[in-house]
């Protein structure tokens, strides 16, 4: 299996954008990862276009270790913005082996060791700036629960 196609989507939620990547491989399997870096998606975008893409396309999608040790290794700027694009890069990898196996990727990466995880959601705030405000909008994020 190689990967043959390499596509980022920025989508706008309303007060921040999220940066997904698309892997796709040469028997039709696709892989997708986030890597969304507040008010600095476009460039992680770049990043991806520009570094990434090449060091990706062709490869094994089972090759973590080679494909995303060589890009840390390869990546002499570090930064927030590259070790983001990277990370995108290797969840797109393991969503397309965890396909590719029938497998979730949680199971891939050691399996659950927990039955429930607490989640918290606070996309409720937007536009609030005031305690008033805030308290106005919180009886509606409890109803969303």
């Amino acid at each position: 299996m190689k990967i043959t196609s390499f596509e980022t989507f920025l989508a706008n939620a309303g007060l921040r954008n999220y940066l997904f990547i698309l892997l796709r491989a040469d028997n039709g399997l696709t892989g997708v990862g986030e890597a969304t870096l507040e008010w600095q998606e476009k460039t992680v975008l770049t990043l991806l276009h520009e570094w990434a893409l090449g060091r990706v396309l062709g490869r094994d999608p089972f090759d973590v270790e080679a494909t995303i040790g060589g890009m840390i290794r390869d990546q002499y700027q570090g930064g927030s913005t590259v070790m983001t694009a990277i990370s995108g890069v290797e969840i797109a990898l393991w969503d397309l082996i965890g396909k590719a196996c029938g497998q979730p990727v949680y199971r891939l990466l050691g399996g659950r060791c927990r039955d429930r995880i607490p989640a918290y959601a606070n996309g409720w705030y937007g536009g609030a700036r005031t305690p008033a405000e805030f308290s106005q909008r919180a009886p509606a994020a409890v109803e969303l629960g």
